[in-house]
């Protein structure tokens, strides 16, 4: 019988890919808090895993810049200064316009229809002053469409870069309050009609509204 060519190989995820997946969902989502201390042998028990897979899990998101280990040994949830927010702020304003203008050639309406169903869960959470849900859906609309530019370089150098800052802007919007309206929908607006150089421009205010005029 001759093997069907086409069919491409299933990556099975390993343990600790999968603890690192819990573990990051907590952070991302605000269950767990910017300072705060995980001990491997007690996540290892509430996830009934070895502490081996915790061990490589915390690695992997250390890699990612969302935990940070200590010579005593202790982890914690990466907490930023307001210096180091600062300079990824300004990392973030010189790559996501490069990723929105890459995903812009390659927007679909599949991707438009997930991003306004973003936009209407962020709404949802203003309407009930649900800052964790709020920036929660705020960053997965940002993902979206770093994701979509199809450029796996840059996509890992945001991630690295900005995901820790998400976590802090989630706090910051629970001690600011939650802006209305939401400024995601004219993005996606200039990502749906707007001429291809109005993007970067586009990017860019969003970021400078995000970070500097709230400061």
């Amino acid at each position: 019988m001759q093997m069907v060519s086409t069919l491409e190989p299933i990556e099975v995820a390993t343990l600790s890919q999968r603890v690192a997946e819990q573990v990051r969902g907590s952070i991302l989502k605000g269950i767990l808090h910017p300072g705060d201390t995980l001990v491997e042998r007690v996540v290892a028990k509430q996830l009934h895993v070895s502490q081996t897979a915790v061990r490589e899990a915390f690695i992997r998101l250390e890699g990612e810049g969302l935990l940070q280990r200590f010579p005593t040994r202790e982890t914690r949830v990466t907490l930023m200064t307001e210096k180091q927010i600062d300079e990824v702020s300004r990392i973030r304003l010189l790559l996501e316009p490069v990723a929105f203008t890459d995903a812009y050639k390659r927007m679909t309406a599949e991707a438009a229809g997930v991003a306004r169903s973003l936009i209407t869960q962020m709404q949802d959470a203003l309407r009930t002053q649900d800052h964790r849900t709020y920036a929660y859906f705020d960053m997965e609309f940002h993902r979206l469409f770093w994701r979509l530019s199809g450029d796996e370089t840059l996509l890992k150098l945001l991630e690295a870069a900005c995901l820790p800052l998400f976590g802090f802007l989630r706090l910051k919007v629970a001690l600011t309050g939650l802006e209305r309206p939401n400024p995601h929908l004219a993005l996606l607006e200039t990502m749906e009609g707007s001429a291809e150089e109005e993007v970067a421009g586009a990017v860019k205010h969003h970021i400078i509204n995000a970070h500097w005029e709230k400061s």
